[in-house]
C-alpha cells in the first residue's frame, strides 16, 4: 500500500507582514499527527487544531522587525494511516516583511523661508502601496500637484503665511517635516 500523501499550504499569497495559518491536508485519516511533527524555522509555532483526522492547521507567527522566509516542515513517518503506512516528508515557506519602510521628505527650498510654491519629495525605503496625497498633512501651506515616480513621492506646497509643517502618519507613526 502507498503512504498517505501530505500537502502543506500557506494561507497568504505572497509577502505576509502578519501570521499566517499553514494547512496539512493528508489524502487520507492517519493517526499520531501532532504539533510536536511540525517544525518551524524564523517564525514561530502558534495555534494547533485538528480539524478532521486527515486536516489540520497552524498559526505561524514572524518575527518582529524582520525580512524572512519561514519554513514549516514535517518528517517522514511523523504520522501513520490505518495499515501502519508512514508519511512522505513535506515542507511549505512563507516569505515574512514585519519592518516598517522609513520615509525621508525632503524640500525643494534649502534652508530658508518659502516665497512662493515649492515641491517636498517622499521617497520611501521600500515599494508602498495606497500612498496618496491625503495621506500628508500640511499646516501653514496648501496642497498642489501630486505625482509618483517609482518609490519616490512629490507634492507642491503653496505657502499661507508663517512656518510650514508637513507630517505623515503611518500606523501610529509620525514623520514630521518643518520648512522655515
Amino acid at each position: 500500500q502507498e503512504s498517505p500523501a501530505l500537502v502543506i499550504a500557506s494561507s497568504a499569497n505572497g509577502v505576509s507582514n502578519e501570521a499566517v495559518t499553514f494547512s496539512f491536508d493528508f489524502n487520507e485519516a492517519v493517526n499520531g499527527f501532532d504539533l510536536d511533527d511540525i517544525i518551524v524555522t524564523n517564525g514561530t509555532a502558534g495555534a494547533f487544531t485538528a480539524i478532521s483526522d486527515s486536516q489540520y492547521t497552524l498559526v505561524v507567527e514572524p518575527g518582529a522587525d524582520t525580512e524572512s522566509q519561514a519554513q514549516v516542515s514535517v518528517a517522514a513517518n511523523a504520522a501513520t494511516d490505518a495499515t501502519g503506512n508512514g508519511n512522505a516528508g513535506q515542507m511549505a515557506t512563507q516569505d515574512f516583511d514585519t519592518i516598517a519602510p522609513t520615509l525621508t521628505i525632503e524640500s525643494s527650498v534649502a534652508n530658508g523661508s518659502a516665497i512662493g510654491p515649492f515641491t517636498l519629495t517622499f521617497t520611501f525605503s521600500e515599494a508602498v502601496t495606497g500612498f496618496t496625497a491625503d495621506d500628508i498633512t500640511v499646516n501653514g501651506g496648501t496642497k498642489g500637484a501630486f505625482a509618483q515616480t517609482g518609490d519616490t513621492y512629490t507634492l507642491e506646497v503653496t505657502p499661507t503665511g508663517g512656518e510650514i509643517d508637513v507630517a505623515v502618519a503611518a500606523n501610529n507613526i509620525v514623520v514630521d517635516h518643518i520648512v522655515r
